[in-house]
């Protein structure tokens, strides 16, 4: 509120917020593929729409919050700009040991077989695994495993656990944070990829 010369209080004039609709978004590009494994999220364009990633750009730092960035340039946001997504905070557990607490209450979408159950640690452990050592991939491409990874566990259902090769942890930290979406296990089991646009299950 603001408060009147008189000093009574004054209901501060800004918009309110409207709920439900449609909201409809335009890509000019038909995407090269619906599954990651088969490139990059860039040209899987889709799953931005419907699998998050560890982190996010914060958008109470962009045109709808304080303004301190437009998020018009294609890049990984800088310390300040990020929140949490599946990974509701994370620390590092050692020179070469990062550890990622999942947030709870994160759920796929309710088809089988994920049939809507919640995203565990186990399932951010497999699709950083899977992106990281298929060679098809961009994350592959950019961190191969064999040169920057040691072990990525989930020892349990709120935790992953990325051991990194000497000297790697930052660029793995960063590549982690943005450019993994997060699949369900057992959708990847059952179809062997997500190629086919009738297999996405998003978070």
């Amino acid at each position: 509120t603001l408060t009147k010369l008189d000093g009574t209080a004054m209901e501060k004039m800004v918009e309110k917020p409207k709920y439900g609709g449609v909201f409809t978004t335009v890509f000019p590009w038909a995407p090269f593929y619906f599954d990651e494994i088969s490139g990059g999220a860039y040209n899987a364009h889709t799953l931005s729409l419907t699998n998050e990633c560890l982190f996010i750009g914060d958008w109470s730092k962009g045109p709808a919050g304080n303004g301190e960035t437009d998020w018009l340039l294609q890049t990984i946001p800088g310390p300040h700009l990020r929140t949490s997504a599946v990974a509701e905070s994370w620390e590092l557990a050692g020179a070469d040991t990062l550890v990622f607490h999942i947030r709870k209450g994160v759920r796929f979408h309710d088809k089988p077989p994920a049939n809507g159950r919640e995203a565990t640690a186990d399932d951010v452990a497999f699709s950083l695994e899977r992106l990281y050592k298929t060679p098809t991939s961009y994350q592959y491409a950019m961190a191969p495993w064999k040169t920057n990874f040691e072990s990525i566990t989930a020892p349990d259902k709120r935790t992953v656990v990325v051991k990194c090769l000497p000297g790697k942890v930052g660029a793995v930290f960063e590549m982690l944070l943005f450019y993994v979406r997060i699949v369900p296990r057992d959708m990847v089991e059952k179809y062997g990829n997500l190629s086919d646009w009738k297999n996405a299950c998003g978070t």
